[in-house]
């Protein structure tokens, strides 16, 4: 199995990101994330794992009573996009991966239930440096492309 730049179909993901933040002022804050999504395929019982790392800038733009905020953010991000397959024939495992690096951006909305608790949903779009193919045999078996758009919704807790 092997990863190269550049086209055809793929499958939804489903992962987790784990993200830390600080407020500079009443509006601004920075922000890091780690995250991981994983993708599996009929095709080759294809496995692919994307562990992720980014980091970025974010703007308060609504703020309603300290309980709702909707928040704009942008951040560079890397991450290895790495792939397990069996061929179905033979039974052999191939695998193959690479490093990426782009830039995001995001909108949140969340919703304090109480001072440390709430709610975030949102949404996230980023742009690698370019697509990733996986192939078998000389054939694109999936297709990651550069643009991806993903929906977020977890818990917002605040720390002492």
């Amino acid at each position: 199995l092997a990863s190269t730049a550049g086209a055809q179909l793929s499958s939804p993901a489903a992962g987790g990101e784990v993200r830390v933040s600080s407020m500079l002022g009443r509006s601004w804050f920075l922000f890091g994330a780690l995250g991981c999504t994983v993708q599996t395929m009929s095709v080759d019982s294809l496995s692919i794992v994307r562990p992720s790392a980014s980091a970025g800038v974010g703007l308060v733009v609504l703020r309603v009573r300290e309980r709702a905020e909707l928040a704009l953010r942008a951040n560079a991000r890397t991450e290895l996009i790495e792939a397990t397959g069996v061929d179905p024939g033979s039974n052999v495992t191939g695998s193959g991966g690479r490093w990426v690096v782009g830039v995001g951006e995001a909108i949140d909305l969340s919703w304090m239930a109480s001072a440390d608790i709430g709610l975030v949903a949102g949404v996230d779009v980023s742009e690698m440096a370019g697509s990733t193919d996986f192939t078998a045999h000389g054939h694109v078996v999936a297709h990651l492309p550069a643009l991806d758009v993903g929906v977020l919704a977890g818990l917002r807790l605040v720390l002492p």
